[in-house]
């Protein structure tokens, strides 16, 4: 089973430039069907109703790309701002250390070091959006062909049913949370005058599908430039941060609970070792998908091998609950060797010899 296990792995990471995005389009789909059989119910043909709503997706994300490639372009047209700001930063800081320390220092290799830090995580930040926005673009052709390839729901197994109903469910919400975080983050530092406000509004919005870290990474993002950027001061910069981290807070701890419920109910070990799992294998794409994937998964082997109640804990319940059912099952398989062997499970007694006539 482990040999079966790896070699799934194995296939999942070096075909993950075309099983990632072939995933986002079934989860893309489950999101878009609401959609189009409403537009049926209102008297437009199926492809029509297609058709329209791959326009406009397709507009969202064109709209998107060039949004964010006009907010790199002018992030380089101030980067000299921004080095004279850190130049001055880094000036003010060496001035406040001890003048036996300071001789020790190199303030020319500090520079340049930070200098190419920067560079760099501009570089990475513009390679990460293009390679997510390219996985769109073929995520969309599959989404074409999975949605003019119409599934009535009575073709359907009662257990596709119900992952396509949980995940479109979670979707739903986690879209609409994700959308708001984006658009309170963007207005807050376009307020502050932060260079890519749109761009950090962008990936606010798909980090919020990454449980737990993906919040702390978004609002981590624009420090450096709140701290480089010479139209925001210190009091605005803090200002700022103070109101991302607010609206992380109250939308991650208090409204997001409330309308999610307990739609998925996974365990938070199962979410951290998931996220860590198919970060691995698909990279950004695999942590986006990880949650509705691993709901999905869990939903499968619970039809499939029908779980006991303790079985069913170590899935969804708390640390204490799944060190107590695996107790339970541990003890349940020593019954079950050490009980004797029914008359059913007893090997089966040699047939009769036929009696011969005398």
């Amino acid at each position: 089973m482990s040999v079966g296990l790896v070699s799934v792995g194995i296939v999942l990471y070096f075909l993950r430039s075309i099983l990632a995005p072939f995933a986002m389009a079934v989860f893309a789909k489950i999101l878009l069907d609401p959609a189009i059989e409403e537009m049926k119910k209102k008297g437009l043909p199926r492809p029509l109703a297609i058709a329209v709503t791959f326009l406009l997706s397709a507009f969202v994300v064109t709209g998107v790309a060039g949004i964010v490639a006009g907010s790199i372009g002018q992030l380089t047209d101030h980067v000299d701002e921004y080095v004279a700001r850190f130049q001055e930063l880094l000036w003010d800081l060496l001035y406040s250390i001890p003048e036996s320390l300071g001789k020790r220092l190199d303030v020319g290799e500090i520079f340049a070091l930070a200098v190419k830090s920067f560079k760099a995580m501009i570089g990475s930040l513009t390679t990460s959006i293009v390679s997510l926005l390219g996985q769109l673009l073929v995520t969309g052709l599959f989404l074409v062909f999975f949605l003019l390839s119409e599934t009535r729901d009575e073709d359907k197994s009662a257990l596709q049913l119900k992952i396509e109903g949980q995940v479109r469910d979670y979707m739903i919400v986690k879209v609409a949370l994700s959308l708001l975080t984006a658009i309170l983050t963007g207005a807050l530092l376009t307020i502050g005058q932060v260079e890519l406000a749109l761009v950090f509004a962008l990936l606010t919005f798909v980090l919020n599908f990454v449980p737990n870290i993906g919040p702390l990474v978004a609002v981590a993002l624009p420090i450096p430039l709140l701290v480089l950027s010479p139209k925001v001061g210190l009091s605005a910069g803090i200002a700022i941060l103070a109101g991302l981290v607010l609206v992380q807070f109250v939308l991650g701890n208090f409204i997001e609970p409330k309308l999610m419920g307990e739609r998925l109910a996974l365990n938070p070990i199962l979410v951290l070792f998931s996220l860590l799992l198919w970060g691995a294998i698909w990279g950004i794409a695999g942590t986006l998908l990880a949650i509705p994937l691993t709901a999905a998964m869990k939903l499968a082997l619970q039809a499939q091998l029908e779980p006991s109640a303790s079985s069913q804990m170590i899935l969804v319940g708390s640390p204490e609950q799944i060190s107590r059912a695996t107790v339970m099952l541990s003890e349940q398989g020593k019954e079950e060797e050490q009980s004797p062997p029914t008359v059913a499970d007893a090997p089966p007694s040699p047939p009769d010899e036929p009696v011969t006539p005398l």
